[in-house]
């Protein structure tokens, strides 16, 4: 059980340390605000963009938002026997064809719900990860005849995706002036954008999507399906923060 506990400083504080390097260097808290850019999912071609490393101020109500989601990826590989006060396991899934993982939390004080979706944790995610060929995009729920997706990821949230949203479903009929919030780390984060992609444009209340060391999932067109389902613009990042550190390898490359 990952999910910390108020007790849990250390286990915080790595999670903030975790989340200092993003992938345009050091993030700081400043109180200056400065707006996030907007959060485009890939880069526009094959090659990698030039990076840089000056410091990207966050102001200090954004940096809490990426230190708390960060928490729940890690909880999402077995079911949570031992949650921390306040937070509720709402449902565990776990796919066995695939090996996929997910749970549905229920954080009352925020009236929120957070689908969390883990990493790569056994040799079946790892065969997910390098299945990186193109695939014509069909994520239930989506809608973009141009748009190419890696066929791991798709197939791995094709294999969870009606699961997930009969439990989204009961969740909200229980609770329906609830959000949800997607978050998910590595594999898991490539998975979250396609389950974005599906549950954002239905009606599930998809209040927010953060992503921690996210591959590319796929093509331009995706990218700008994402953008456009999120809100981002020039002047606004919309609701999706993806969070990599500047030297991950996974978050370089297109896969895994």
């Amino acid at each position: 059980m990952y999910l910390m506990k108020n007790s849990s400083l250390k286990e915080e504080q790595r999670l903030r340390d975790s989340i200092d390097d993003t992938n345009t260097g050091t993030v700081g808290v400043d109180t200056a605000c400065l707006a996030l850019a907007a959060a485009k999912p890939v880069q526009s071609d094959w090659a990698l963009a030039p990076r840089d490393t000056a410091k990207t101020a966050v102001c200090p109500d954004e940096y809490a938002n990426l230190v708390y989601y960060a928490q729940f990826p890690m909880s999402g590989q077995s079911a949570c026997t031992d949650p921390p006060s306040g937070i509720v396991e709402q449902q565990y899934f776990n796919i066995t064809s695939t090996s996929t993982q997910a749970a549905i939390f229920r954080i009352d004080s925020r009236k929120e719900f957070v689908l969390a979706i883990p990493g790569t944790n056994d040799p079946q995610d790892y065969l997910t990860d390098l299945d990186f060929f193109f695939a014509k995009y069909d994520a239930p729920g989506g809608s973009c005849d141009t748009c190419l997706v890696f066929r791991g990821f798709q197939i791995a949230w094709d294999s969870l995706s009606s699961p997930v949203e009969d439990g989204l479903r009961n969740a909200l009929t229980q609770y329906p002036n609830y959000t949800v919030s997607i978050s998910g780390h590595s594999l898991g984060a490539g998975i979250s954008e396609l389950a974005f992609s599906s549950l954002r444009p239905q009606s599930f209340n998809i209040g927010a999507l953060y992503t921690y060391g996210a591959p590319r999932v796929g093509n331009q067109q995706f990218a700008d399906y994402i953008d456009s389902l999120s809100g981002a613009s020039d002047t606004s990042p919309g609701i999706y923060r993806r969070i990599t550190h500047y030297n991950d390898f996974a978050g370089m490359k297109d896969f895994c």
